[in-house]
């Protein structure tokens, strides 16, 4: 079924981020995901783990 739509032109409606397409969702988090690593990867450095 979604084969027939590029992947520019499916959207969902993101609770805070509003109108967004199925590219713009794959593409934050993927980012939110390194942004969380970063974090973890920062505070286990800070405490030595």
């Amino acid at each position: 079924m979604f084969n027939q739509y590029p992947i520019g032109v499916l959207t969902i409606q993101h609770p805070d981020n509003g109108t967004m397409t199925i590219a713009e969702v794959i593409r934050t988090y993927a980012w939110h995901g390194k942004h969380h690593i970063a974090h973890i990867t920062t505070l286990r450095k800070q405490k030595n783990w």
